[in-house]
């Protein structure tokens, strides 16, 4: 089961939202996720705000779900769920989902809660499209976990042609062109769509043999060769 800390760990946004967690500067916040990891990560984003303090999930308070986003009436409740008296945590948060395809009604609705949530309470929201509307955006901290020059989301080989294409590329039975940083940056490209395709079984092996590849000097065709077996063949070497 893929584990969602090696999406987060070294991911320099995450790390940013954690300091300003843990100095109590939070209030509102949106995150860029993939809809596939959006419940996972409301998970990891209260406990953090909650530092540990109190239990239970009932002070979690969902509005729509991942691919579902809330509907204006939904969204309009948001300010009194959040008024309400915690029952196990210090605070209560509102989670909004796939908050990238709510109506710009059910968005307008939302200003005054997320400007000044009631009762030291926060609102997050999660899209998977850095495509908030600006009103809003403007109210929150951001977070992008899937920033551009992290790893820029592709396919992975689908067919015996496009396997031979990596193959070349990485010197098997020819001349390099891909030196063992390109291998690893076109790698985490998959691991990225990966996840953004719900293929989370898959990205979790495929991330760990990135791992491999950064800590363990090889040529670029054994790399490759990894990976095909990685995917193709279900083996898995970390």
């Amino acid at each position: 089961m893929f584990d969602i800390n090696s999406f987060l760990i070294s991911n320099p946004p995450w790390d940013d939202f954690l300091r300003m967690a843990h100095s109590g500067r939070c209030q509102s916040l949106c995150f860029v996720v993939p809809e596939t990891l959006q419940e996972s990560l409301s998970v990891q984003v209260a406990m953090a705000l909650w530092g540990g303090d109190g239990e239970g999930m009932d002070d979690l308070i969902p509005l729509g779900s991942p691919g579902s986003p809330p509907g204006i009436e939904v969204c309009k409740t948001l300010a009194m769920e959040l008024s309400l008296s915690p029952v196990g945590r210090p605070f209560r948060i509102g989670v909004v989902f796939s908050a990238d395809k709510i109506s710009p009604a059910a968005a307008n609705s939302l200003l005054k809660v997320t400007e000044e949530p009631p009762g030291g309470s926060k609102v997050v929201f999660l899209l998977e499209r850095d495509n908030l509307l600006p009103t809003l955006r403007s109210r929150v901290g951001m977070f992008n976990l899937l920033a551009p020059e992290m790893h820029e989301p592709s396919h992975h080989p689908s067919d015996p042609e496009a396997w031979m294409r990596v193959m070349r590329a990485c010197g098997s039975g020819g001349k390099t062109q891909w030196d063992l940083p390109r291998l690893r940056q076109e790698i985490q490209g998959w691991v990225t769509q990966m996840i953004r395709d719900g293929m989370l079984e898959e990205a979790d092996r495929v991330s760990r043999l990135v791992e491999i590849l950064l800590n363990h000097p090889m040529s670029p065709s054994m790399g490759a060769d990894m990976v095909f077996l990685t995917l193709e063949e279900g083996l898995d070497f970390a």
